[in-house]
């Protein structure tokens, strides 16, 4: 089969860490190759990170919309790589993809889309205008014409039959690199935390305080520090800061921290990248994700991976696969429901962790490598 995918993966230039989107893209892509299909890449950014020679690549950073639209692209890439049987496009907000998309489908060719969350309810209520005028236009050109959808899982496949009930939608999950070396590698941050009667509860990712929930769950831990003179739980945030107009995330933290009983039981890092990261990530006793809404979060699927169990709101998308592995605990996106799980994991044996994050990382090794995701039946 050859596959092409569109997405909006971004070099170091443009961001200060590999994100979400980029790095799963490239993973899949590259897995996909190995798995013997013949895969292309073209991004509307550009992208300096490493991709195998045999997986074309095209960069529409220099191509401006007005020319994007007059001119058709999909002519030259068709004379380098060929006539895709299959179009994987990532995101829906980005109108270089849609241009393109839409010469794609002038061509005939089976297109499909990952929404990668921006389709639930959540999403959709944020700058609500501009993507309502968005959205309108993507219908108009692209939607109608194309094959179907991709959800990450059953939660986002929902938000999107919502929306569109007479599409076709296949579930295709994140995946991750198996990382049992890691594990070892980290092992002795793995054996000290087991020393210590302190819970260190780790979030890692961008510090977005409204979508990542995190006003919640520093509420909360403030309630449950107010609550009772043996502080059991620390938290830890790893991760880039957000800036925008008046608002900083990091003042916001640094603020709300003023209310604790106990201001040195939270540590502000990061961000960290490569191998400092999973050494953080080791550190972890549990990695939480409080988020008000996700489409798949790697971070979650990476701790797992080395054996560190999950605290998750329903609304991550996550629940379904925490349960069934059995590493971590599924919280509703509130500040109650974050409050009880402190109050039930403040006293947990360090051995019962041990034997959670060893339930997550066979559940990936087994469900959740690149390896077994890239075998998505498009066709």
């Amino acid at each position: 089969m050859k596959l092409l995918h569109i997405a909006p993966v971004k070099s170091s230039a443009f961001i200060n860490i590999a994100d979400g989107l980029s790095n799963s893209t490239t993973s899949l892509a590259k897995a996909q190759y190995d798995h013997g299909m013949d895969v292309g890449l073209i991004s509307s950014y550009s992208y300096d990170g490493f991709l195998s020679t045999n997986i074309y690549y095209k960069s529409l950073y220099d191509i401006t919309l007005i020319n994007l639209l007059i001119n058709n692209p999909f002519i030259n890439i068709v004379k380098d790589f060929g006539i895709p049987d299959v179009v994987h496009v990532h995101d829906i907000y980005n109108l270089k993809q849609l241009f393109l998309s839409f010469h794609i489908l002038n061509k005939g060719v089976s297109l499909y889309i990952s929404p990668r969350g921006a389709l639930s309810p959540i999403a959709l209520s944020r700058s609500r205008v501009k993507k309502y005028i968005f959205r309108m236009l993507l219908n108009a050109i692209v939607i109608r014409r194309i094959k179907g959808f991709i959800a990450l899982n059953k939660g986002e496949k929902k938000h999107i039959q919502y929306l569109y009930p007479n599409k076709k939608i296949i579930i295709a999950h994140n995946g991750v690199n198996y990382n049992y070396l890691l594990h070892r590698l980290h092992y002795e941050n793995f054996k000290n935390k087991y020393k210590s009667n302190l819970i260190n509860i780790g979030f890692l990712g961008r510090l977005d305080i409204h979508i990542k929930g995190l006003d919640l769950l520093l509420e909360a831990y403030r309630q449950y520090q107010s609550s009772t003179n043996n502080i059991k739980i620390k938290l830890t945030f790893i991760g880039d800061h957000k800036k925008k107009n008046d608002f900083d995330s990091e003042k916001f933290i640094h603020d709300f921290s003023s209310k604790f009983s106990d201001k040195s039981k939270l540590s502000l890092l990061g961000p960290f990248f490569g191998d400092e990261k999973w050494r953080e990530i080791s550190k972890f006793d549990i990695l939480i994700q409080p988020s008000r809404t996700e489409g798949m979060p790697l971070t979650v699927l990476e701790a797992m991976s080395i054996g560190v169990p999950c605290i998750v709101s329903n609304e991550t998308n996550m629940s379904e696969i925490i349960k069934k592995s059995q590493c971590g605990w599924v919280v509703d996106s509130n500040v109650d429901s974050l409050l009880r799980i402190f109050q039930k994991i403040e006293n947990i044996e360090k051995i019962i962790l041990a034997k959670k994050g060893l339930n997550g990382m066979r559940y990936v090794k087994k469900y959740l490598t690149w390896e077994t995701v890239s075998k998505i039946k498009y066709i």
